[in-house]
């Protein structure tokens, strides 16, 4: 069956199919054109800085605008300072958010190179830190991750990192079938998102990448397990 209502906590989701963070694209805009084709269990944001969402600065507020019919929401945060991040979250949920995630898998430069992203793949222990502060501070919504697989193929880390996020209280992962170093090219690896499904225990698993149709949707699922 393709779609299925998904528990995160108190929070439940009408569908297994989520939204994407699209960059550059998912604005409220955008989302709520998605909506209105129906089926959409969660909508997210597109990526918040922590610096632009509590400075309150203008793109980031455009990024962050939100109505009632824009429910239920996640807020993707990404960075690498423990503290802003940490603010941030808690300035999410003041302003309406359903759900915050922790952008794990932005494989863009800009990103990366000031240790966001894809590049929190690379120090399991320092990023499980991070996870766990956040964890704490987040007291009144799910907090999700989404990740790649790896930074590149000597570095797969996906299943390990999944079930450690698991264990610190995370309460959905998705996960993009592509390591950093592959960015957009080459095809989604569906045995790598199994990997992932297969290392956690009763948390949902998103699986991303390469869903352009129902079609490739309910194959991803049929072969790798993932919730949705």
């Amino acid at each position: 069956m393709l779609i299925e209502p998904i528990q995160l906590g108190s929070l439940r989701l009408a569908t297994n199919l989520l939204l994407a963070p699209i960059a550059g694209y998912c604005d409220l805009a955008f989302r709520l054109v998605a909506r209105s084709c129906g089926g959409v269990g969660l909508a997210c944001t597109d990526l918040l800085c922590p610096e632009g969402v509590l400075r309150e600065n203008y793109r980031s507020m455009i990024l962050a605008m939100t109505t009632p019919d824009d429910s239920p929401l996640c807020m993707q945060l990404y960075g690498a300072n423990t503290e802003r991040l940490c603010e941030a979250a808690r300035w999410a949920e003041d302003r309406g958010a359903h759900v915050i995630d922790l952008n794990m898998g932005c494989p863009v430069d800009k990103v990366t190179k000031k240790d966001g992203g894809s590049r929190l793949l690379c120090d399991v222990e320092s990023t499980m830190k991070l996870i766990e502060r956040l964890r704490a501070t987040i007291k009144r919504v799910p907090f999700t991750c989404k990740m790649r697989l790896g930074w590149d193929d000597t570095c797969i880390v996906a299943p390990q990192l999944a079930r450690r996020l698991e264990e610190a209280g995370v309460e959905l992962v998705t996960i993009h079938g592509r390591t950093t170093e592959m960015k957009f090219s080459g095809k989604a690896r569906l045995d790598g998102i199994a990997e992932v499904v297969a290392a956690v225990k009763t948390i949902p698993v998103i699986g991303n990448g390469d869903i352009k149709s129902p079609q490739d949707a309910l194959h991803m699922m049929r072969v790798t397990g993932c919730r949705g």
